[in-house]
């Protein structure tokens, strides 16, 4: 069974306000953007190797790419690369805007299509030995939000960082209780977690296992949901998850979430199948452990 206390279900209506609240502050937030210069910090990062930021896109995403990746530009702190990866053939299609961007360290490369496996398997094979920070296509990375992960990682080295997470719930016998029953972390005492990639998440050299790169185990496994699979090969080789939580409503740009694999996964019960699929082959004990 799994460590910590479930939160209470919120009533309706406090959902309904936080919600109609979360999207007028996006629109606002997206609005800001648009009007900000892009402007990358003078002050670079203090790890001991390299630090990439790394994310993906795809072309029903592209109108409103260019605000996360401003607000990447504009962290406190200065990563060495930020690299945007794109299935081959879809940077024929990026947006003039976010080309603008090269200027202030965005990196564009093209790789094989993993959908959303891209923001991770191309830089654990292209900077095997550098930090790598996730980040998803879709929202808005506060200034400090960079800052905040390297220093957790600091204070933790070698743990995974991340911002947001859910507590794996498992049952008496160790297999995979229904996904929708994974509640968002809110200690780092909660356990075990698995760390939410949209809330932007820190790999340190080491952390993955060279398994973590094998395409055609994680695509026939668990194709889309590429959390699920990163913290079953962190936990094969021990690696512990330190969480420091996000606060306040994540920003989601308008429209950006009427694509995504949000149905697939959660709606249509993707991730209860991945899940087990992983348990089936790898267990769950050095998971539910972590």
């Amino acid at each position: 069974m799994s460590k910590g206390l479930r939160p209470e279900r919120k009533p309706r209506y406090r959902l309904w306000w936080e919600r109609l609240t979360t999207e007028l502050n996006s629109r606002g937030m997206a609005a800001r953007m648009r009007q900000e210069e892009p402007r990358m910090a003078e002050v670079r990062h203090t790890l001991p190797a390299d630090l990439v930021i790394s994310l993906t896109s795809y072309p029903p995403r592209f109108p409103t790419l260019v605000l996360t990746i401003k607000s990447l530009i504009r962290q406190s702190i200065r990563p060495d690369r930020i690299v945007l990866w794109l299935a081959h053939g879809d940077a024929a299609r990026l947006p003039k805007d976010v080309a603008a961007l090269s200027p202030f360290g965005l990196e564009v490369r093209e790789c094989e299509d993993g959908r959303s496996y891209n923001k991770i398997v191309p830089a654990l094979e292209a900077f095997p030995e550098a930090f790598i920070v996730t980040a998803d296509d879709d929202r808005y990375y506060p200034p400090e939000w960079l800052d905040v992960l390297v220093r957790g990682q600091l204070a933790a080295p070698g743990a995974i960082v991340c911002h947001r997470a859910r507590v794996m719930q498992f049952d008496e016998h160790g297999s995979p209780q229904a996904y929708k029953s994974w509640y968002g972390a809110v200690s780092p005492d909660d356990g075990p977690l698995m760390p939410a990639g949209y809330g932007g998440v820190l790999y340190p050299p080491g952390s993955l296992p060279k398994e973590a790169t094998d395409r055609d185990v994680f695509t026939k496994l668990c194709p889309t949901a590429d959390d699920l699979w990163l913290k079953w090969m962190s936990a094969a080789v021990g690696t512990r998850v330190r969480l420091i939580p996000e606060h306040g409503p994540p920003y989601e740009w308008p429209g950006s979430q009427s694509v995504g694999l949000v149905r697939t996964n959660i709606r249509q019960g993707g991730n209860d199948r991945q899940a087990q699929a992983l348990a089936t082959r790898f267990g769950t004990a050095h998971v539910a452990a972590s």
